[in-house]
């Protein structure tokens, strides 16, 4: 990997995610924080936190799977998509859920993996790393979603 990672506090999580520091957008309910890499490794890194009542197992699933058919629609139409849905442990998590997305978007083939996980009280986290779809995109994809933590935390106003 060429990126430099490094272990990243979000508010209520931690994760490996590039040094450079993220773009954050912050709403009502929720914040989301962007990372925009070079194409070789890492494409994109999306995290995002919001307040929701659905803080349950079926609640994570039932996201991921919406997730899931947001990502589809943004690949080529036409092309091959593989779905694959994987075990996922994300430390301090209630709940948590996890699926790979392989297509092409822009005539390139993409990667990305998706983990949604709760709390099980108040906040639903969902990390997006969307990457080429090689072996070193790969690596950066399960180097960010592997290492995941989160903390009990109360959203400042």
């Amino acid at each position: 990997m060429f990126t430099t990672l490094t272990e990243t506090e979000l508010g209520p999580m931690t994760l490996t995610a590039p040094e450079f520091p993220p773009r954050q957008f912050d709403g009502k309910k929720g914040h989301l924080w962007q990372w925009e890499g070079d194409g070789g490794e890492l494409i994109s890194l999306t995290v995002a936190v919001r307040e929701s009542l659905l803080v349950t197992d079926r609640g994570v699933r039932d996201h991921l799977t919406w997730e899931v058919g947001q990502l589809k629609e943004n690949l080529d139409a036409g092309s091959d998509t593989q779905v694959a849905h994987r075990p996922v442990e994300v430390a301090g998590a209630d709940a948590s859920a996890a699926a790979l997305v392989d297509g092409y978007r822009e005539g390139h083939a993409v990667r990305s993996q998706l983990v949604v996980t709760t709390d099980g009280a108040r906040y639903m986290y969902v990390v997006h790393a969307l990457v080429p779809d090689h072996a070193q995109g790969w690596e950066m994809a399960d180097v960010v979603t592997s290492g995941i933590r989160i903390y009990p935390w109360t959203m400042p106003s």
